[in-house]
Parts: structure tokens; C-alpha cells; sequence
């Protein structure tokens, strides 16, 4: 499997083991938006792979917003959001405008989990890992499965040091 397939796989497993606040859904047949910030990494053949799979009994729909900006309204619709690299250099505001929004955050960018993203990809030994940062999940209202929390590496954002 194609590592763009990967990582476009893992961020969909990842939101059935998340729980977000039940007034981020607008309606029971309300679809789950994965939303792809900036540049899309992922080849359709990955986004096939994933898109209309059922997540918490929802559909899981894909949203593009190639230009990396996002309204506060297109960020209301977002239940997971994958900041691509290119958004690299806007990490930071990007990840405060979100801070206590009920979006999971997902990236491959370096150290995104040490900068408060949430879930960190990380290619190590030509595998894809990751890192999570649960103080980020917890200060925007979401809570992730902890058989999740098993399989990842758990990090704080810089300063705090790492989880033992």
C-alpha cells in the first residue's frame, strides 16, 4: 500500500475512535467531514479508499480547501482536519484559530503533535507511526478511545517535555 493511502487511511480509523461533542453534528444523518487544509498529499486512488466508509454510523465525506484558508463556517463543518505541509510555514495560527474547536487535527508536518496538533503521522523505520497530543484533544472537547491512546506515542507541546 502507498503511504499516501496509508496515512489517508489511519486519519479515517482515527475518527472511529474519537468522540466529539454531540452539538458538532447538526442532524443523526449528519455526514463526518474530513477536510484536507492546503495542498491535497493524498493521489484520488487513497481518498477512494476512504471516502463514504461509515465512521460512528456516519458517512465520511471529503472536503478540499486547497487555497489553506478556511472560514469559521467551513471550520464549523470540519470534524477532521489534515493540515498538508504546504501550510507549513502557518502552522502556528492555523493551529490557534483551532485551539478550542472539537476538530481533530492530523498532520505529517515535523513535530505537529510537539506544536498542539493532535495526531502526529511519523514515518520511522519505513513505517508509518504516531504521536498523539492529548492535552490538545482535551482543550478542544474531544476524547479518543484509549485503545488508541495504546498504539501511539504520547507527546506535550515543546516546553513540557515528553510523556513517559
Amino acid at each position: 500500500m502507498e503511504e499516501d493511502t496509508i496515512k489517508a487511511v489511519y486519519t479515517y480509523q482515527f475518527g472511529k475512535f474519537t468522540e466529539w461533542p454531540a452539538t458538532k453534528f447538526g442532524h443523526s444523518e449528519a455526514t463526518l467531514n474530513f477536510c484536507i487544509l492546503g495542498a491535497n498529499p493524498f493521489r484520488r486512488s487513497a481518498l477512494d479508499a476512504i471516502e463514504n466508509k461509515q465512521v460512528r454510523g456516519r458517512h465520511l465525506k471529503i472536503e478540499l480547501y486547497p487555497s489553506g484558508l478556511l472560514s469559521n463556517e467551513a471550520i464549523a463543518g470540519c470534524h477532521i482536519l489534515f493540515i498538508s505541509a504546504s501550510e507549513k510555514n502557518r502552522l502556528r495560527s492555523i493551529l490557534a484559530e483551532l485551539h478550542h474547536s472539537p476538530v481533530l487535527t492530523v498532520s505529517d508536518i515535523g513535530n505537529f503533535a510537539q506544536q498542539g496538533g493532535m495526531i502526529a503521522l511519523v514515518k520511522s523505520q519505513q513505517q508509518v507511526r504516531f504521536e498523539i497530543n492529548s492535552t490538545a484533544l482535551r482543550h478542544a472537547g474531544l476524547a479518543i478511545s484509549s485503545k488508541l491512546l495504546e498504539l501511539a506515542k504520547l507527546v506535550r507541546e515543546r516546553g513540557s517535555g515528553a510523556v513517559p
